[in-house]
């Protein structure tokens, strides 16, 4: 079982020396089919859905990082 919340997040990118694969959230979904995994997905929801998730914030300020994440469950 994999459950997958999170956004397309490459922290590596962009830093010299390191090797980061940057996939698509479609690409990311093809990958997983391609190993054998299957989405699971209640019949009134769409194939992926998105969720809001709290990446961190700091609670005597104004500031907090909120990202769309994307929300699967498979199976392999």
């Amino acid at each position: 079982m994999w459950v997958n919340v999170g956004p397309l997040l490459y922290h590596y990118s962009e830093m010299a020396g390191e090797t980061s694969i940057e996939l698509t959230w479609e690409e990311v979904l093809a990958v997983a089919k391609q190993i054998g995994f299957s989405i699971e997905v209640p019949e009134t929801e769409q194939v992926e859905e998105s969720v809001e998730s709290t990446y961190c914030s700091a609670e005597k300020s104004m500031m907090k990082t909120v990202y769309n994440s994307k929300l699967i469950k498979a199976r392999k």
